[in-house]
């Protein structure tokens, strides 16, 4: 199928030709005009925009990473196929954030919001079947996460979305509306925390059926690693680490010679990398004039670490009601690598690994490649939060909430656990919080 053509051959000046590009395809792929399993080659994309192979490369390897498109090398980039197990970790990273960030605000939940929530309930009942389906969803749950205000987990959100969005175009999904709505409008009303989240999971849950697809999952899929770490990978965990661990500092120019001379490696290596930090947001890129680490600042820290505890919660909740008996032990010793990381008192990044590597290890028993993804996403830039001076956590409190949590997982209180993680995000933001100058205490945890 041909690339769709844009409305206006002129791009702004301020938008980046790979991000336009970037633009152009998503749409189609959401409304269903570039179909599943359409090719996707450099040299025509290229030629439909008038851009280079490099800035068209850079829009696939973004959309790769948001997972609308699957790039394999010597084969080619076609648009993903639309699959139930990945509708499915979609709706549940969706039901998870909502009911997070639903948390996070019912006891400010304002007569506005609540007068916006009922107009879309009623969009969402008359929408017509597709696409205009599921975006109308999404507009109804958007006023919660709105409200939060937190532009990174609301970046994530758009591309999780985008999968239930070409889902719905291809399966011709009819309105999502059910009574359940009215439940989360009433809860959110009253301000009842649980019963919102109670809600929110009986609405998801038959919004799931007209998925077709079960939010409980089925039997396990083993996943299987190749072990192999390519050069470019080398190279971007090289300079991924010197960011995280704060030796290139915010802000910091990065120069190819200098890459380089440091790490020996090729420049078409260097530049991969960095268009992959840039896209991870540790890299800011402005062609022609400079590249460099992304400046630091304090939302964007907060924005990081709620996020990440948003994904760790949806783990705790997925994961460990499906732990097998080497997934306990498995557990055991990345609770037992936390705690001796801690202990030590090395760098962020060690002891942060540590715990990523015990999150992805709930994400596995969970069976959610997506969830996987979005943990790795948020790792280095928690990392790299923390290593900035005024934002170290309590490590004391950090192996105790650990090892409390691991006890809950691995004695099948799962609901423990997640109110334990509760209890420690709210210290650690609260901290965080603190360690901000006065105009910058805006956010709350929940």
């Amino acid at each position: 199928m041909p690339i769709p053509q844009t409305a206006s051959p002129i791009i702004p000046a301020r938008v980046l030709l790979k991000d336009a590009i970037t633009e152009t395809i998503r749409d189609a792929i959401l409304s269903g005009e570039l179909e599943p399993g359409a090719s996707l080659t450099d040299i025509r994309v290229a030629e439909q925009f008038g851009g280079t192979r490099a800035s068209v490369r850079a829009a696939l390897r973004r959309l790769a990473g948001e997972g609308l498109v699957v790039v394999r090398p010597q084969v080619g980039t076609r648009v993903r196929e639309v699959a139930p197990e990945r509708t499915r970790d979609a709706l549940v990273l969706y039901r998870g954030i909502t009911e997070s960030t639903a948390r996070m605000l019912v006891d400010g939940v304002s007569d506005d919001d609540l007068a916006r929530l009922r107009e879309r309930a009623e969009a969402m009942r008359d929408a017509q079947p597709g696409v205009a389906s599921v975006t109308a969803f999404d507009a109804f749950y958007d006023v919660l996460l709105e409200r939060v205000g937190n532009a990174l987990l609301r970046d994530f959100h758009t591309q999780i979305v985008a999968h239930l969005v070409q889902a719905g175009a291809v399966q011709g999904i009819t309105s999502l509306h059910r009574p359940e709505v009215d439940a989360v409008i009433a809860a959110a009303e009253s301000r009842d925390a649980a019963g919102l989240e109670r809600a929110i999971d009986a609405h998801f849950a038959l919004v799931a059926e007209a998925f077709d697809v079960d939010l409980e999952g089925g039997e396990r899929v083993a996943t299987q690693t190749t072990g192999r770490v390519f050069l470019r990978d080398q190279v971007y965990f090289a300079i991924r680490d010197a960011i995280t661990d704060g030796v290139l500092e915010p802000g910091e120019r990065l120069r190819e010679d200098e890459i380089v001379e440091w790490l020996g490696s090729s420049r078409a290596s260097i530049r991969d990398a960095l268009a992959r930090l840039s896209d991870e947001r540790l890299v800011e890129m402005v062609p022609n004039q400079f590249t460099r680490v992304a400046p630091a600042d304090r939302d964007g820290i907060l924005e990081a670490v709620i996020a990440q505890f948003v994904f760790f919660r949806i783990a705790l909740s997925e994961g460990a009601p499906r732990l097998a008996e080497q997934d306990r032990a498995e557990l055991q010793q990345l609770a037992d690598g936390v705690l001796a990381a801690v202990e030590e008192g090395v760098r962020p990044s060690v002891y942060l690994a540590s715990l990523g590597n015990y999150e992805r290890a709930l994400a596995r028993a969970a069976d959610n490649e997506m969830l996987r993804h979005y943990i790795d996403q948020c790792a280095p830039l928690v990392s790299r939060a923390l290593s900035i001076p005024g934002t170290e956590v309590d490590l004391e409190r950090l192996g105790s909430y650990v090892m409390r949590i691991n006890e809950a997982v691995l004695a099948g209180e799962a609901e423990r656990a997640v109110e334990l993680l509760r209890e420690f995000a709210a210290a650690a933001v609260a901290d965080l919080e603190e360690a901000a100058p006065p105009a910058e205490r805006s956010r709350s945890a929940g």
